[in-house]
């Protein structure tokens, strides 16, 4: 529930958090708060970005929470899956088909750009299509928001510099080295420091 309020807000978390109660102990919810779970306007917009050993946990885990959100509070979100390559392998996992590619992708406006991590991670701080499309990504999202080992990509973008942020803590030191412009905090489970969250 902290993650859904830290990202959506307060009003969405506490109808995440009566959704999740419900799903415990399943009693018919009154007519008055089926009715205040609505929630109207545009879409709420994910882009999901892969690359090849992303791990399936800080993808799908972030992805779950965003569902629970929808169904507490009646949020449209709508998510769409990039890649530099049309498909790309998870780490000791399958294989999964994007929506669109660096090239392709269209519609750059999203609410929420999502980077998970996993083994793959340390190869795409170098990766100039992963750097440069991230980089422009996260000029136009409104939170970019980093898993695990995501964040160190993150920062090869720049857009770290000057910010608190955290990551993997078994691999602490090894991922945040080169990286002396963010503020690592080691100690952090989570880290928000303006729009972007690692």
């Amino acid at each position: 529930v902290a993650f859904v309020r830290a990202l959506l807000g307060d009003a969405v978390a506490n109808k995440a958090l009566a959704y999740c109660e419900y799903v415990v102990n399943p009693t018919p919810l009154p007519p008055a708060h089926q009715a205040d779970c609505a929630v109207e306007g545009d879409p709420f917009r994910v882009c999901l970005i892969l690359y090849d050993q992303f791990e399936m946990l800080d993808t799908f885990g972030p992805l779950a929470a965003f569902s629970a959100a929808r169904r507490a509070a009646g949020l449209d979100v709508r998510v769409t899956v990039v890649a530099e390559f049309a498909t790309v392998q998870a780490f000791k996992g399958p294989r999964a088909v994007t929506d669109a590619t660096f090239e392709t992708l269209a519609f750059k406006d999203f609410d929420v750009a999502l980077l998970p991590g996993g083994v793959g991670s340390l190869r795409e701080t170098y990766n100039p299509a992963m750097i440069g499309f991230l980089r422009e990504l996260a000029g136009k999202a409104t939170r970019v928001l980093s898993v695990c080992s995501g964040a160190p990509v993150v920062a090869a973008t720049g857009a770290l510099d000057g910010k608190r942020a955290t990551t993997n803590k078994i691999l602490f030191d090894l991922l945040v080295a080169g990286w002396d412009r963010v503020k690592w905090v080691p100690q952090a489970r989570w880290v928000t420091d303006e729009n972007i969250t690692t």
